[in-house]
């Protein structure tokens, strides 16, 4: 990936997190990254593909490990356990972009990890 389109990617991530994708703007993108609007839009030709982009980073951040993890021996528990723990360390590392009216993030992003691994158990 080029230096030019990691710099979209981690203005588009820092401004989505702070804006919502509804409030973000190209244009704060853009300066943000350094990069003029015209080149922005070469890379990304709309702010829902860009908003994609950025999922995609981050889902494949962790997402193999899951399904390793999934695939492995280790007891039905401890899958669960290491789930919600990874689960929880992506989403305080970078919120999910969600593109509603209110711009906020995902309900779980601030929910402690112990009340996770609650749910996760009543639900069996």
């Amino acid at each position: 990936m080029s230096a030019t389109k990691t710099r979209i990617l981690d203005a588009a991530d820092e401004i989505f997190v702070r804006r919502g994708i509804d409030g973000a703007r190209m244009q704060e993108i853009a300066d943000q990254a350094g990069v003029n609007k015209a080149l922005l839009h070469y890379y990304f030709r709309s702010k829902a593909e860009l908003a994609r982009a950025v999922w995609l980073r981050i889902a494949s951040s962790f997402v193999p490990g899951i399904f390793q993890m999934m695939a492995s021996d280790i007891s039905l528990d401890e899958k669960i356990d290491r789930f919600v723990d990874t689960y929880h360390t992506a989403c305080r590392r970078a919120a999910v972009p969600r593109s509603d009216d209110s711009g906020a993030n995902p309900p779980l992003r601030h929910v402690p990890r112990r009340a996770l691994l609650r749910r996760g158990r009543a639900a069996r």
